[in-house]
């Protein structure tokens, strides 16, 4: 696997894809991964582990001057939440704990990859060198695909690449010994091929029913923790607020045998967990609230509002787990969401205030004072 795989599954070592891994472990099949790729992957997670402990000191500085909580205080949730411990080691204990519980051997490329063959494929520019300017960046990848290579010719086997960078694939042609797909899940369901026939049943039941049912809940509750950014012009100032979001068109990619399915993971034998790439279409309503600025005083006075409804596509992949398989009607014990993004776009157009009136309000005739 490559830095992209484990970008692509935001490094969730507990959850998804990643942890399935687990179930090769002490079994013929042998997973690796290269040292450049290991250090990688650790230099993502401590980069994200200290921006977000960036953005908690300071929402904690901003709670600490408006609500007056005195730094020692602060200091102490800080403390508690860290134990002083720092992004690079956090990122590094987590990366070797998911190493040795999923039983990954790291390839060293200290003896195997050789500083002259990295610089003529450099200046040949083979793959994974390209011919644009920034290719120097190409050097960790060359590093870790060398590795593999004189390890796979050490072990006299045949390795499986998962990769979505296109230069890893250009390599992975040029090797005999070294073959490249780009997503995890179709390279696990590689081992999982007496269970396709399981595939096809489930992805029937997924279509209709109260499966779908199931399915269309699932994928609501999911934009929970997901914000939708509408995307709109006016000739007015503007401010928004998303008032409602709903699930609306639902569409399974299809693999190449017609299921929508790949299984995963084969946890028991009455057990089966399988992985479907879904498209979404979100159907979103947003209220927007205008306003121009007074050209005497300089305030921003209302001019009224509107409330529009786009559409946003969001892919994800979601996991599903089901029990007692050989029955007619398989148990959906448990699905699992992963969204491809957290924010997603969502394109209003022009927008502008609503200036009609509404005719069904009932009509009140104004009281007329008594002047008498």
């Amino acid at each position: 696997m490559d830095t992209s795989i484990f970008d692509g599954e935001n490094n969730r070592f507990k959850h998804g894809l990643l942890v399935r891994l687990r179930q090769f472990k002490d079994t013929d099949v042998k997973i690796v991964l290269a040292e450049v790729i290991r250090r990688e992957v650790i230099g993502h997670v401590a980069r994200a582990a200290a921006e977000e402990q960036s953005k908690l000191k300071s929402a904690l500085r901003g709670v600490g001057l408006a609500w007056q909580v005195a730094p020692e205080l602060r200091d102490s949730i800080l403390k508690s939440l860290f134990n002083g411990q720092t992004p690079a080691s956090f990122a590094e204990q987590r990366v070797e704990k998911f190493l040795s519980d999923s039983g990954i051997e790291v390839i060293s490329h200290a003896e195997r990859v050789k500083v002259e063959d990295l610089v003529e494929d450099y200046f040949t520019t083979k793959a994974p060198f390209g011919k644009t300017a920034d290719k120097k960046n190409e050097f960790p990848d060359a590093i870790a695909l060398r590795a593999l290579d004189h390890w796979a010719e050490e072990t006299d086997c045949q390795v499986l690449v998962v990769s979505k960078d296109n230069d890893w694939s250009a390599y992975c042609a040029t090797s005999p010994r070294l073959v490249c797909v780009k997503d995890l899940a179709a390279a696990i369901g590689h081992f999982q091929q007496s269970s396709s026939a399981i595939c096809h049943k489930l992805s029937q039941l997924l279509r209709g029913g109260a499966l779908e049912t199931e399915v269309r809940y699932r994928l609501s509750a999911a934009v929970d923790t997901s914000d939708f950014i509408p995307e709109a012009s006016s000739a007015y100032s503007f401010d928004y607020d998303v008032e409602e979001v709903e699930v609306g068109d639902v569409q399974f990619h299809e693999q190449d045998d017609g299921s929508a399915l790949i299984v995963v993971e084969r946890p028991e034998e009455d057990v089966i967990v399988v992985a479907a790439d879904v498209e979404i279409t979100y159907s979103v309503t947003t209220g927007f609230s205008f306003s121009i600025k007074d050209g005497i005083d300089k305030d921003m006075v209302p001019i009224g509002s509107t409330s529009q409804t786009a559409n946003a596509t969001v892919t994800a992949r979601v996991l599903f787990t089901f029990e007692d398989i050989q029955a007619e009607n398989p148990e959906l014990a448990e699905i699992e969401v992963e969204l491809s993004s957290r924010y997603h776009d969502v394109d209003y157009g022009d927008v502008s205030p609503s200036f009609e009136r509404d005719w069904d309000d009932e009509w009140v005739e104004p009281e007329v004072s008594d002047q008498g």
